[in-house]
């Protein structure tokens, strides 16, 4: 025949035969599974089905295991990967462990440990059972009379014993075997590509949104939807923002608008560099507050220093704060008068207290500041005995100014 229509290839009278089939393609494209399952696994299949007490997913998955579970030996493992079980059963693979889990509380399965496989010591399967419990609920156990008399018959006949231990023959080809694995503490850290793949779940999968960003959750009271929030934060990084920035700078002017959704997403669309903007605002904000920290620390030091006396590292120097802290007394070695600060001094005085050039008043740095004066007296006496200019009364109240100040120092509280 010619697979050529008429109307095309102007074949004039060709035409298929009549003794030929024509198939269409949708006929030819339905098909199914043709294999002929037992009475028995048909009739597991059915009850399983028809279990009120277990939920949905758990009947599917139950059904899925029933079709796959050898009928003869119902008690053995099942060998079919969890993927084959879940597509077999119309679920998702997630689905599929819920629906395992399901099982197991109900006392119909059990699930062995992971294994290692003795060929390469990788992980094995985790098989697998029907419980004794659902094959007896499922008709997969108790024969019929005729194949329990056929087995006694030829158990007899080869004198193996009595029905009991037909039984327990049976029993034990039926217990499902105990799985030795050749490592104490297996590792998670090697997988076995001879048994499990990866299977990636696909991108068209809808993901649960996870929780909004602790800066973005005042846009809720606006009449943003959390979805919508997170619509706009991919928008804004695909225009190369952050949402976050954008937001930061502009609440203000989102608040105040009459339509903010449309005012912000105005701004995703807008070439202002808000994170330029954001970072200058928190540096100014950090500044500030270290400002603040630096002058609670000044206030707080000074508090702690009111009435005490401090010298300087040379001991040339003596530093004394008055009771209320609102004055500092400076006397130095080679100067008779006192000096008084009433403003301004306390942030230079903590600075040098900090970096260790003024210390608290100790008997070695009074012993100091006390040698340090009579050494500045003895300087004027011998300069008069020298002849240095000056007149004899300023080298006379030089030596009184001094010896006043030794006094003055002997009379200070150690």
């Amino acid at each position: 025949m010619s697979i050529a229509q008429h109307s095309v290839a102007r074949e004039g009278d060709a035409h298929p035969e009549a003794n030929q089939p024509q198939e269409s393609g949708a006929s030819a494209a339905i098909g199914g599974d043709t294999r002929n399952l037992p009475y028995l696994t048909l009739r597991a299949h059915q009850r399983s089905l028809t279990m009120p007490d277990l939920p949905q997913r758990a009947r599917c998955a139950l059904a899925a295991i029933t079709l796959t579970v050898d009928c003869a030996r119902p008690l053995k493992e099942v060998f079919a990967r969890r993927t084959y079980l879940a597509d077999r059963a119309g679920l998702s693979e997630r689905t599929w462990y819920r629906a395992e889990a399901d099982l197991v509380d109900a006392g119909l399965i059990t699930v062995a440990e992971q294994g290692r496989k003795g060929r390469h010591g990788r992980f094995g399967s985790a098989y697998i059972y029907l419980t004794e419990t659902a094959a007896k609920a499922l008709g997969l156990i108790g024969a019929p009379v005729r194949r329990k008399q056929a087995v006694a018959r030829e158990t007899a006949a080869a004198g193996q014993g009595t029905d009991a231990g037909i039984a327990q023959a049976i029993a034990e080809r039926e217990q499902p075997p105990v799985s030795g694995d050749s490592f104490d503490s297996p590792t998670a850290n090697m997988a076995d590509p001879y048994t499990y793949g990866f299977y990636q779940s696909p991108l068209s999968q809808k993901r649960q949104q996870g929780a909004l960003p602790a800066d973005l959750e005042r846009l809720r009271s606006l009449g943003f939807h959390k979805n919508l929030i997170f619509k706009l934060m991919k928008q804004a990084r695909l225009a190369g923002k952050r949402l976050s920035d954008v937001v930061e700078v502009t609440w203000v002017q989102i608040k105040a608008a009459r339509f903010p959704i449309s005012y912000l997403q105005a701004l995703l669309r807008s070439k202002t560099d808000f994170a330029w903007q954001c970072r200058e605002r928190r540096e100014e904000a950090a500044a500030v507050e270290q400002k603040r920290a630096a002058a609670m620390n000044v206030e707080e030091t000074t508090q702690r220093c009111a009435g005490h006396t401090f010298y300087s590292h040379s001991g040339k120097a003596r530093f004394e704060v008055s009771q209320d802290s609102s004055t500092l007394s400076v006397l130095r070695a080679d100067e008779s008068s006192v000096r008084s600060s009433h403003h301004g001094w306390q942030a230079d005085f903590v600075a040098a207290l900090e970096s260790g050039q003024v210390i608290a008043a100790t008997s070695e740095l009074e012993r100091a500041f006390a040698l340090a004066r009579q050494g500045d007296r003895g300087h004027a006496v011998r300069a008069v005995a020298r002849g240095v200019p000056g007149t004899l009364a300023q080298a006379l109240g030089a030596i009184r100014q001094s010896r006043v100040g030794a006094d003055v120092l002997t009379t200070q509280p150690a």
